[in-house]
């Protein structure tokens, strides 16, 4: 939701039939009729695989795929840094008359925390409870599309987004927002993490008809070079940066928030109880996945710098000479016991080298055929990525220039995780192609270093139409 400041999420997903779509141009009259409306698919063009489904037809919530709660909560829970004034309990979540409903109520409830709320409602996901209830459902890719009945009323806050399996709070993609009191505005917003570590926002409200009226469609289909998003079968925005777009699992969340510093407190038209009842929630996966290549396998021969030195700003560069530089295979360092190549780190284990410096030169096709690139790293402790001589990813390190004294964050992870990041494939030249990789202590007395790269391309061609 709206600028959220919390973490949640993560899921083991169930098989279901494959289901052919097919390309059609779907009104919105269509999509938001009547009851006997309510079963159709939500279509966009191409040939899909549905991959989870609830139509909320029984009379209870199936536990095994929704928590009724946050990851971090499993019973009581809040959003405290946005000032929500509801408490989310099981009580006000019911599934009935083949809806889902999650019901707001004026009422003093007391939280885990012995504060005393004076709201209480409901909210559904699909990310489990962390190292108590398994993840429900998660997914990387697809389009996810619910179809909703909002309520009308100040302080009033339904919501269906996705947010990461990783129990982080972003990136966080959100379907549909819409305030109680301007209930014809639908507010689509994609909170990202860059590659320098900062925080981005990105969002357009579209006005349409009033959504607390009657039953409408809030789909988005997140693939890895956009994310679209579509009310009523009809698409109102589109965010199109790959390099800040999510490649890792993701999971369902539904929520009706009271009051906050975005909405605003309810005020005395506000009716309650009031709730936001769901028909559907499905969840879509084209059928043939785009395939990819191999620009830059995982155990790539490196050109590498481990005498401590500090080879200035020029070494980025594709022209620069590196051929006085060491090679070996990745995966390349020291301490872990897993390299391929052992790197120097000087005669004083208790002052090492700060920085290793890494470059491979490679062939691209045109850039112009590629729909995305994908960069996965291993880094211990920091790293600096460049392609052709610019910056395309950072991970824990400072901001602003580095150099070869620049220590880097603490890690936590001991260089045994894979990080990932989306990259522009205009970045690329058709032919030979340079990455340099910049790896970092954050003490000089650190134990290993770890560097492993790999770079994939996935082709237009292979993306179904």
């Amino acid at each position: 939701m709206h600028a959220r400041a919390v973490s949640r999420r993560s899921i083991a997903t169930a098989a279901l039939a494959a289901v052919v779509l097919v390309a059609a141009a779907t009104s919105a009259s269509a999509l938001a009729g009547s009851a006997s409306g309510r079963r159709s698919p939500e279509r966009i063009s191409g040939t899909w695989n549905l991959v989870f489904a609830d139509e909320f037809g029984g009379g209870s919530l199936d536990s095994s795929r929704w928590h009724t709660c946050f990851w971090w909560a499993t019973t009581t829970c809040s959003i405290e840094p946005n000032h929500e004034q509801e408490l989310y309990n099981a009580a006000d979540v019911s599934v009935s008359d083949g809806l889902l409903h999650l019901r707001a109520q004026k009422r003093d409830v007391v939280a885990w925390n012995s504060t005393t709320y004076h709201y209480s409602s409901g909210m559904v996901m699909t990310g489990g409870r962390k190292g108590v209830k398994p993840p429900g459902f998660t997914f990387t890719y697809g389009y996810a599309v619910a179809r909703v009945r909002v309520p009308r009323g100040k302080g009033l806050w339904p919501a269906f987004w996705l947010l990461p399996a990783s129990y982080s709070s972003r990136p966080e993609i959100d379907v549909m927002e819409i305030l109680g009191d301007s209930p014809s505005i639908q507010r689509m917003n994609f909170h990202y993490v860059k590659a320098d570590g900062s925080r981005g926002d990105a969002g357009l409200t579209w006005s349409g008809p009033d959504f607390s009226a009657g039953w409408h469609t809030f789909g988005v289909d997140w693939q890895a070079s956009a994310i679209v998003w579509y009310v009523d079968g009809v698409e109102r925005w589109r965010f199109a940066d790959p390099s800040v777009i999510p490649h890792e699992p993701m999971y369902l969340l539904a929520n009706l928030a009271v009051g906050g510093s975005w909405p605003g407190a309810p005020d005395a038209d506000t009716a309650f109880p009031s709730s936001v009842d769901i028909d559907s929630i499905r969840v879509w996966q084209r059928a043939t996945p785009p395939s990819s290549t191999t620009l830059v396998p995982a155990n790539a021969t490196w050109r590498y710098l481990d005498d401590g030195s500090d080879p200035g700003a020029g070494w980025r560069a594709p022209s620069y000479d590196d051929s006085r530089w060491k090679s070996g295979a990745a995966i390349l360092g020291y301490g872990q016991g897993s390299e391929t190549t052992v790197v120097g780190y000087g005669a004083d284990p208790s002052r090492k080298y700060v920085t290793t410096y890494f470059r491979d030169t490679f062939t691209a096709p045109d850039p112009t055929t590629l729909r995305g690139l994908r960069l996965n790293l291993r880094r211990d402790d920091g790293a600096v990525v460049y392609l052709n001589g610019a910056e395309i990813y950072r991970s824990n390190m400072p901001s602003g220039s580095v150099t070869a004294q620049t220590l880097a964050d603490q890690a936590t992870d001991d260089g045994n995780q894979t990080f990932t990041a989306g990259i522009a494939p205009s970045l690329l030249h058709a032919g030979s192609n340079t990455l340099a990789v910049e790896v970092h202590q954050a003490t000089r007395d650190s134990s290993d270093v770890t560097m492993q790269l790999s770079l994939t391309a996935t082709p237009i061609a292979a993306t179904p139409n």
